[in-house]
């Protein structure tokens, strides 16, 4: 097999970037087994290291979410809080909802497995309230994950 060149192994990073960012989130929304939950973190980080190849900065930092996620599934909280809170600071300000929605919504449920109660709820709520006017397709994809996040207590 001959060494592909540079534009082939940068469309290659973008297709495995994609593939693993999508099976992150088919397993994201759903209950997982033990198993389940160490592929999360294998697809969560493989994605991540694509986009940094292949990618923009939004799409790493999108990425930073996904790792998040997969690591406040398995209960991983500082390094979960230390990816939410970099892709919340990337995306802060951005004009896409959705965006702002789980950027909220993830960095609450790191905040609350750190024990880092007030944040999370206050987080929480705002990604609630965001995801509350959301446009119906994007409302459907923010609930499915979003109902699989812990309310802080």
């Amino acid at each position: 097999m001959a060494k592909p060149d540079a534009e082939e192994i940068k469309n290659l990073g973008r297709y495995f970037a994609i593939e693993t960012n999508n099976n992150f989130w088919r397993l994201s929304e759903k209950e997982l087994s033990a198993d389940d939950k160490k592929e999360i973190l294998t697809s969560a980080f493989t994605s991540l290291y694509h986009w940094q190849q292949a990618g923009n900065d939004d799409n790493k930092y999108l990425a930073y979410q996904a790792v998040a996620r997969a690591l406040t599934i398995n209960n991983i909280a500082d390094l979960a809080v230390e990816y939410a809170s970099q892709s919340f600071e990337f995306f802060k300000d951005s004009k896409e909802n959705w965006i702002k929605a789980f950027t909220h919504a993830i960095l609450s449920h790191a905040l609350s497995i750190q024990g880092n109660t007030d944040n999370a709820i206050l987080h929480y709520n705002l990604a609630r309230d965001i995801g509350d006017e959301l446009e119906p397709e994007d409302k459907e994809i923010f609930d499915a994950t979003f109902g699989l996040i812990p309310k802080p207590a």
